[in-house]
């Protein structure tokens, strides 16, 4: 029986996808998560957690749109 070599592999790239979109998914996400809650007449401690979601989203956002702004940089460089 003969062993053959390895194959020369190829070094793995890591994931870089622009991220802005998933931040913007996360906020409407708890806005509308906030939506349904206020419609069924949920507890209100339950709607100011949807609301902190979405206000502690945007600092997130605003970060994501920095990411993807330096990853355009990178990728046309």
């Amino acid at each position: 029986m003969t062993s053959t070599p390895p194959a020369a592999e190829q070094p793995v790239k890591p994931l870089d996808p622009p991220m802005t979109p998933l931040a913007i998914g996360g906020i409407a996400l708890w806005a509308v998560a906030g939506v349904v809650l206020w419609i069924a007449d949920a507890p209100t401690s339950w709607l100011w957690i949807c609301v902190a979601g979405v206000i502690s989203g945007i600092p997130g956002w605003l970060t994501m749109r920095v990411h993807d702004r330096n990853r355009a940089r990178r990728l046309s460089a």
